[in-house]
Parts: C-alpha cells; structure tokens; sequence
C-alpha cells in the first residue's frame, strides 16, 4: 500500500460502485474525495480468521462516511492496536461476539432470554445476544439446553396470559423474572452482578475504542464514549501520578548525591 494509494479508473455511466468490503471479507478499501483508492488488508492482523472478517466488516461499515485516507488510516492504526491487545490475552477470543464473556449481558437482558436466543449444532452451541453470537462452554451450553426444553410451569396460567417463552420465567404469569429477582439469586450464589460487570467493562473501555466497544457490548455509541471517556481519566491520573512520583524520587536522588558531595568537600 503506498503513501497515496493508485487513482482509480474513472467508471462508465452506467458502473455501480463496488462495496468497500472485498468477497473474501478480509480487503476494505477506501475510496477518498479525489478517487484515490486505498486497500487495508485484515489477514495481517494478529488475531483469528473469525474476527479478521468481523473487525473488517464494521471497518466497512463506518468508512461509508469518511472522504480522506487519513481518517481511514487513523481508523486503521486503532484496528491494529485493538488487535494487539486481543492477541495478548490469556485466552484470546475467536471472535468479537466472544469478548462479551469477559464482562457478560446486562442483568436485564439475561432476564429476557428466550430458547430463540439459543443456537444450536452439532458441535457448538451459540447464545445470540446480537449481531456476534457468542460461542459457549459445553457445561453452560448443556445447562441452556436443559432450561430451553424443560416444560412450562403452570400451563394453565400460561394460556390465559399468553407471551414469550423465557428462560427465567418470573412468578407473574406470562412474564420473564424480575431484575431484582435475578440479581438476588445470583448474589446468593456469590455472583455481584453489577460491581463484577463494571469492573470488567471499566477494563475493555480502556483497551478498546469506543466504536469497537459500542459494537461488542450492544450499548449505545454515546454510552461507550463515557466509559471511554472514564477509563481514559483514570489512565490519565495515574500516568501523572506515576510521573510526578518518578520526579519526586529523581530529586530525592539529586539532592541526596548533592549532599554527598558537599561531605566530601
């Protein structure tokens, strides 16, 4: 790729223009104001092939907008750090949907499950929260299983108020368990729900932009920019506390060859 890409060739009349997204899903390129294009290529990124083409596809989604090259190279050096970040964890996920199982659903939407939220096949399960399914543990995926095709309790109720099949039926017929009920049973099983959550999501906001974090989480854009935004001035505080202490100790060690030198003396 050089510095200003290749001119394109100026299309007949009657040419539709071409997606940005090439068919093998790893190529985007950008077309800037004067016609110049410019290819990123994603199998260069260091993470799975899955997440190659997930990451590729929201690239081209959002360069649908930009006109430069330098918006969309800005774009791409984020791309590639977000990229380092996830090939350097422990257990590096395959896809962006399995992110979500470092910091999990809201409480609200795991209430709100229904079978359809369930896919399965032959050798994986997938819960679909999204447009990232997320591929999960066999121990977990059996126990779905089970809660999707256990019978409905209290049948005769359930025809009067008819609704939704969920997972986590409530006491009210026809409707899914409370959110407050939710979290009572999952704090009974040492599970904090929300101080759990916001920790991991304080974590992801201050590895990953805030688009990126928007999509995986399903949260809204504006939503993501603040928890950004927070983790950044965390980040911030304690760069310049660790510089100022940095500082503290270079003069400390100043002063204190100073003062040997003045005993010599």
């Amino acid at each position: 790729m050089t510095g200003r890409g290749r001119r394109a060739v100026l299309p007949p009349a009657d040419h539709r223009t071409e997606p940005p997204l090439a068919p093998d899903e790893l190529v985007v390129t950008v077309v800037n104001k004067a016609g110049y294009e410019m290819p990123f290529d994603f199998a260069e990124l260091p993470v799975a092939e899955l997440m190659q083409r997930s990451l590729a596809r929201v690239f081209a989604a959002r360069s649908a907008g930009w006109n430069s090259h330098m918006t969309a190279q800005a774009s791409w050096i984020t791309v590639k750090a977000f990229a380092r970040f996830v090939s350097e964890l422990e257990h590096p996920p395959e896809d962006l949907g399995d992110l979500t199982t470092l910091f999990g659903p809201s409480t609200e939407r795991l209430c709100h499950l229904t079978p359809e939220h369930l896919k399965f096949d032959d050798t994986h399960a997938h819960l679909v929260l999204g447009r990232h399914p997320v591929l999960l543990p066999p121990r977990l995926a059996e126990l779905l299983r089970q809660l999707a095709e256990q019978p409905q309790l209290r049948p005769q109720l359930s025809r009067v108020h008819p609704g939704p099949r969920w997972l986590f039926p409530g006491m009210v017929p026809g409707k899914p368990i409370s959110t407050h009920g939710m979290t009572q049973k999952l704090g009974r099983h040492g599970i904090p729900v929300r101080t759990a959550r916001n920790a991991a999501l304080a974590a992801l906001a201050a590895d990953l932009p805030s688009p990126i974090l928007a999509d995986v989480t399903g949260m809204h854009r504006h939503t993501a920019l603040r928890w950004v935004a927070y983790a950044r001035r965390d980040w911030a505080e304690y760069l310049a506390a660790r510089a100022e202490d940095e500082a503290n100790k270079r003069e400390r060690k100043e002063n204190g060859g100073s003062s040997v030198s003045a005993g010599h003396c």
